[in-house]
C-alpha cells in the first residue's frame, strides 16, 4: 500500500509519501523516490530576431501512488510540455494562472 500526502500551510506546500516500491510479485525495495519536483517555464512569443523572454518559472510538487513506470512516464511527458509554456501578454490568462492558481510561488524573470 502506498501513502502520499500533500497539505498547504500559510507559506508553502507540502509533500509526503513512502518510499516502497513493488519491483514484481511478492519483492520490494524501500528505496523509491515518489516525491519529485517538476519544473516549468512561461516565455513571452519570439521577437524578429528569434529571442524570447523567460517570464515566469518555478517548480511544481508530485507524488504518486501505484506503478513507478507508469507514473515517471507521466511526470516526464507533462514537464517536457510545461519547459515550453508561452503566453502572449495582455492576450491570455496563462501567467496569471501559473503564478496565482497553480501554487502562487512563480518568478518573474528580470
Amino acid at each position: 500500500m502506498t501513502l502520499c500526502v500533500v497539505w498547504r500551510d500559510a507559506n508553502a506546500v507540502h509533500f509526503l509519501s513512502d518510499s516502497r516500491l513493488t519491483m514484481k510479485a511478492g519483492s520490494f525495495a524501500d528505496v523509491g523516490v515518489k516525491v519529485l519536483g517538476v519544473p516549468y517555464r512561461v516565455y513571452s512569443p519570439s521577437d524578429h530576431d528569434g529571442n524570447r523572454t523567460l517570464d515566469f518559472a518555478g517548480d511544481l510538487g508530485m507524488c504518486f501512488a501505484g506503478g513507478a513506470v507508469n507514473s515517471l512516464c507521466v511526470k516526464e511527458t507533462v514537464a517536457d510540455a510545461l519547459l515550453r509554456l508561452q503566453h502572449i501578454p495582455g492576450h491570455t490568462r496563462t501567467a496569471y494562472c501559473v503564478r496565482n492558481r497553480i501554487g502562487g510561488t512563480a518568478l518573474v524573470a528580470q
